[in-house]
């Protein structure tokens, strides 16, 4: 019991320590992180954010190897080039760091809104990471689909290759490591 306890202080305070960026924060404002807003062509003034920057243009206003985490949620499909995206990422993840992607699925009606530039899959995501390690890839759907999700977790190529596929995944998150 000790020893857990022990274990979850010192996880604690080594996530505390961990330097953390939240790529495209838009209304999504995270305390301990270091916010990055675009500021590109669709720039909302009215988010909250540490820092804006074009995140079409690089490299980004950062050093090599300064962050464990970065989130980029709901960002990539409004880049010009991702694998660009994957590769300036892969430059300012630390060593042990781990880069966080949500996207929208290529299934999900909401994929082709007119501000989208790419389309993502599970295959797709895979073939993403320009350098970085995929832990892992998660297919997220609606609380009705739950079923569905069941399925695709196991077989995600298989529901994306099928007619399974009429019940739209609502997004892809995967989660890279250097």
């Amino acid at each position: 019991m000790l020893k857990n306890t022990l274990r979850t202080l010192v996880r604690s305070v080594f996530d505390k320590m961990k330097k953390k960026l939240n790529l495209g924060c838009g209304n999504d404002y995270k305390e301990g992180w270091v916010n990055l807003e675009n500021k590109g062509e669709y720039i909302d003034r009215k988010y909250k954010a540490d820092k804006f920057h074009d995140l079409n243009k690089y490299p980004y206003p950062f050093k090599s190897n300064e962050f464990d985490l970065i989130l980029a949620s709901h960002l990539v499909e409004h880049l010009e080039d991702p694998l660009r995206f994957f590769k300036e990422c892969r430059r300012i993840l630390s060593a042990n760091g781990e880069l966080t992607v949500v996207v929208p699925h290529y299934t999900n009606p909401m994929a082709y809104t007119p501000l989208h530039k790419t389309y993502w899959s599970y295959k797709s995501m895979r073939h993403a990471a320009n350098g970085l390690r995929l832990k892992e890839v998660k297919l997220k759907f609606t609380p009705k689909y739950k079923l569905i999700e069941l399925i695709a977790g196991k077989f995600p190529v298989f529901y994306e290759n099928t007619p399974l596929s009429i019940f739209p995944a609502k997004e892809i998150e995967a989660v890279y490591c250097k």
